[in-house]
């Protein structure tokens, strides 16, 4: 944090293929690990998207992140007392999506049907490319 603020060095990110399937695995790879997203309110992970590659950033403040990108949070439903991944997409400072990956009393979110393919369709709107199901 103070290495990008004080001497302008790059936050350290992991390269991705630009693609639903892609970001959607590291989106929900993290999520089933993180322990930071559940311990520390104010965090994201960040995913930058361009046209050959996407980068995913990891635990990100939340007031540091960009105008444009996909933001990855750990966040209470309304009806509830659970946490559950939300995952939004930004333009230009502008909402342009978001979607709630469905809760998991287990706090796993690998199941195909249920977390996986409604992910990857929803970043498959988002980035306006076709999803591979």
């Amino acid at each position: 944090m103070f290495d990008r603020r004080y001497h302008g060095a790059e936050w350290p990110g992991t390269r991705l293929r630009n693609r639903p399937e892609a970001i959607a695995r590291a989106i929900l790879g993290r999520i089933n690990r993180s322990s930071a997203l559940w311990l520390q309110p104010g965090l994201a992970d960040l995913v930058v998207t361009n046209c050959d590659h996407a980068t995913y950033y990891e635990e990100m403040p939340v007031d540091c992140l960009p105008p444009s990108g996909i933001t990855v949070t750990l966040e209470r439903a309304a009806d509830t007392a659970y946490l559950h991944p939300v995952v939004r997409c930004h333009r230009r400072g502008e909402l342009t999506g978001t979607h709630g990956v469905a809760e998991n009393l287990e706090s796993d979110w690998s199941s195909r049907n249920a977390h996986v393919v409604p992910l990857e369709r929803f970043l498959a709107r988002q980035l306006a490319v076709p999803a591979i199901a």
